[in-house]
């Protein structure tokens, strides 16, 4: 049995490379999910189940028209009641940086700030389940990207936003700890991964902004 993940863990947080694989548009399926973070307080948004009494972060599918990012939001927002925000984070990830924004960061003042680095709309984190089939539909992969948000200081639930088979989740704003705890696995590391790189992209904003690293 796996150890429990906490704080002090140094999981490794990618599973190994996968053989080139190939679905057809029927054999996947596109869901969003978002891992919520108040900055003031340092908790972490976790939604429990009242009738199946189990913990989860909210997601669901992405629908025609939407991106992965608007998905995220809102199913943050109707699984939760909470409403999430932009939570800009220094990521590592391989996408380029547009001729846009390379533009920018040439022609700002501080070129090498860490701010030029920050992300808003990469996914933190991927994962991936095989749904097997039934008698009358084939199986499929439910791929999840992962979207980390922030919440204002004064953030209060609102009440009734789920669909109507989420009248049973309850959103609830818990410590990381916390989080960790009742969370299964995967989400567990989405929430391991995304909370710490809040913490150091909040450390690098907070040594660029003293004196010190001015």
């Amino acid at each position: 049995m796996p150890s429990r993940l906490t704080s002090d863990s140094q999981p490794t947080l990618s599973t190994e490379l996968i053989m080139p694989t190939r679905w057809a548009s029927g054999g996947f399926q596109l869901s969003a999910g978002c891992c919520m973070i108040q900055p003031s307080s340092g908790n972490v948004v976790v939604v429990y189940d009242t009738k199946r009494r189990t913990w989860f972060l909210p997601r669901g599918r992405k629908d025609v028209g939407e991106t992965l990012e608007q998905a995220a939001f809102r199913e943050g927002y109707e699984e939760s009641g909470f409403r999430p925000e932009p939570l800009p984070l220094l990521l590592p990830h391989r996408q380029p940086e547009s001729p846009e924004h390379k533009q920018a960061r040439k022609t700002d003042a501080n070129p090498a700030s860490v701010r030029h680095q920050l992300s808003t709309t990469e996914p933190v984190y991927i994962t991936t389940i095989p749904v097997p089939p039934t008698g009358h539909r084939l199986g499929y992969e439910y791929t999840t990207f992962w979207y980390a948000a922030g919440l204002s200081v004064d953030a209060q639930r609102d009440e009734d936003t789920g669909m109507a088979d989420e009248k049973t989740y309850i959103g609830k704003l818990i410590p990381f700890e916390e989080a960790l705890k009742v969370l299964g696995e995967p989400e567990n590391y989405v929430v391991y991964f995304a909370y710490n790189q809040w913490l150091k992209t909040k450390e690098l904003l907070e040594n660029e902004d003293s004196p010190e690293g001015s």
